[in-house]
């Protein structure tokens, strides 16, 4: 989700960049790493925002991903 700042807010100009990119038919956004946008512990509510507007408004080009096993995470898990 172009590791935007989930903090920031869905009108942070990162974001608003992101789907400024999705206007161009080509361009495909993954969505994942929730973790890595969210200022918070898991379950990361900040972060949903946005994966629910990408996936509402770009569902036709939006993959799912995941990184697992997650290597670089240092926050708190589901586990």
């Amino acid at each position: 989700m172009a590791r935007v700042d989930a903090s920031l807010g869905l009108r942070h100009s990162g974001f608003q960049s992101l789907l400024g990119l999705m206007d161009i038919p080509h361009f495909w956004v993954k969505v994942s790493g929730c973790e890595r946008a969210s200022k918070q512990d898991y379950p990361y509510a900040d972060a949903v925002p946005f994966a629910r507007l990408l996936v509402k408004e770009f569902g036709d080009r939006v993959l799912w991903g995941t990184d697992w096993p997650h290597p670089n995470l240092h926050r708190g898990s589901a586990g």
